[in-house]
């Protein structure tokens, strides 16, 4: 890449996956124009408490995801965002104002025919996403499938809950 490291940005790529008996876990992917991962945050689980689920009523999972998952990723990366994508409504629904402004691309979960149309459909969380924008993210991002990057991020986050639940291996001669 042309940029030296003190000037280089990346473009981020944000999903929270849910389960039953975890919660809430997050993952940010931070890559490059070629979409080659520069970096990569994962949270713990986050599992709201029924108090929790009373007191938030309907703001909770946007609180949960938007505020306290995604805060936390973005914060945790390195280089500065220059955008950040997202496949979960709730991202945008519960975002803090930030400068990178969360886009979502074509929710998995959402009924939105206008989003689902195309894998290339963008919303911005607050105002329009310009035209010239749009065509200046395809000009930018070498990624032909936006929704690729999301995939492997649940594949990482799968990965890592899996190898948390395996029990350690010990080394033949290893004391216990």
């Amino acid at each position: 890449m042309s940029s030296t490291k003190g000037s280089e940005t990346g473009i981020g790529f944000v999903t929270v996956v849910k389960s039953e008996e975890l919660g809430y876990v997050g993952g940010l992917l931070v890559v490059n124009p070629l979409g080659r991962p520069l970096e990569f945050h994962a949270t713990a689980p986050v599992k709201p408490s029924r108090a929790h689920e009373i007191l938030y009523g309907a703001t909770l999972e946007p609180f949960l995801v938007g505020e306290r998952i995604v805060g936390a990723l973005t914060e945790a990366a390195k280089l500065p965002l220059r955008l950040v994508l997202t496949d979960r409504r709730e991202v945008i629904d519960g975002a803090p104002a930030a400068s990178w402004g969360p886009v979502l691309v074509r929710s998995h979960d959402d009924s939105d025919a206008a989003i689902d149309s195309t894998p290339w459909e963008l919303r911005r969380a607050v105002g329009e996403f310009e035209l010239a924008a749009r065509d200046s993210l395809r000009e930018t991002l070498a990624i032909d499938d936006l929704s690729e990057p999301f995939d492997r991020i649940r594949e990482a986050l799968d990965e890592a809950r899996k190898s948390a639940s395996r029990p350690a291996t010990r080394r033949p001669g290893e004391a216990a």
